[in-house]
């Protein structure tokens, strides 16, 4: 008897060999493929980051990615769809600033995101430094 799961989207009941496997604790998807190939293609980078002015230059640099552009860290191989959550945006003027990490991005964006806040962070780090 094959081994079935209920994907989390669609709710249907499906044989394991329509959910990828994972190395997680249940050992496969929680989306069927089906589902999952449909939400890439609703959250496609183009649909998402499309109104940025270079997104198309952004798109070669993504596939060529392999480190963070802020700290250096490799990312390792992952496909497009999941580098495209590696991207520092300008909100106020549409444009993709580079290809970083999520922890840069997210240290990034709690100092304000602007050279002000990280010039303020690097004052105190000086300062506290004991140096």
């Amino acid at each position: 008897m094959t081994e079935t799961y209920r994907c989390s989207r669609c709710k249907e009941e499906k044989p394991s060999d329509a959910f990828y496997k994972r190395s997680s604790r249940r050992g496969h998807a929680s989306r069927c493929k089906s589902c999952r190939k449909a939400y890439q293609k609703e959250h496609h980078p183009r649909k998402t980051y499309g109104h940025c002015k270079n997104f198309d230059e952004m798109i070669v640099r993504f596939n060529e990615a392999t480190y963070c552009e802020c700290c250096g860290r490799p990312f390792g191989s992952e496909d497009l769809f999941a580098a495209m959550n590696k991207k520092c945006i300008d909100h106020k003027d549409d444009w993709i600033r580079g290809i970083i990490c999520g922890s840069c991005n997210t240290a990034i964006g709690q100092l304000g995101d602007d050279i002000d806040g990280l010039n303020k962070a690097l004052k105190y780090l000086e300062a506290s430094s004991g140096n």
